[in-house]
């Protein structure tokens, strides 16, 4: 994307040519992503991955029952601490989403004071 608003600045017939190349090459990936998503429910029809893979995902602070996680090994080396924030799976955390959002320059802004943006805490 960065590339593009290069060649945009330029805007000479060079730059037409190369951006029209972009464009063809980021609507084939996304057409291949297409393919390559809808074909997952060939082999995991969505209920069956909601109601009975995801709640095994589900991360302590969003379980709904509370129920705590346990960490065995963590007071085998000090150095590593205790995870606190535990949310479940969301798109968020797919690498595909990630990628997407620094072709395409998405800067995610915090919601919260003294919080670091969603997709930051999904990267650490």
């Amino acid at each position: 994307m960065r590339m593009t608003m290069d060649e945009i600045f330029i805007g000479d017939q060079t730059a037409v040519r190369r951006i029209t190349g972009y464009l063809e090459t980021l609507a084939t990936v996304t057409k291949d992503l297409n393919v390559l998503l809808m074909g997952v429910q060939k082999y995991c029809r969505p209920d069956t991955y909601y109601n009975e893979v995801r709640p095994w995902f589900r991360g302590e602070d969003s379980d709904l029952a509370g129920r705590k996680w346990i960490f065995e090994g963590l007071e085998d080396d000090p150095r590593i601490q205790k995870p606190t924030e535990l949310s479940g799976p969301s798109a968020g955390q797919s690498s595909m989403v990630h990628v997407l959002d620094v072709f395409l320059g998405v800067d995610h802004q915090s919601t919260s004071p003294g919080k670091r943006p969603f997709m930051s805490r999904m990267q650490s």
